[in-house]
């Protein structure tokens, strides 16, 4: 959620909803940034991965992805 809010727009949005059942539930976090790239996706997992900073155009170093486990 901390990435959803930190490269968000301006004036952008972050909706946090969740799904549950009987066995399992998930956790959706939806906004209205910049996204990732079709190329950089195959990577979100990659430990410390960066995606290029010229794409986001935004003030703040790197892209958010580097989301190991």
């Amino acid at each position: 959620m901390s990435n959803a809010i930190k490269y968000n727009q301006d004036a952008g949005q972050v909706v946090v909803t969740f799904e549950q059942s009987a066995t399992s539930w998930q956790l959706h976090v939806k906004d209205s940034g910049i996204g990732i790239s079709q190329e950089d996706q195959s990577r979100i997992f990659q430990r410390f991965y960066r995606a290029d900073d010229s794409r986001t155009k935004q003030v703040v170093s790197g892209t958010g992805l580097g989301l190991a486990s």
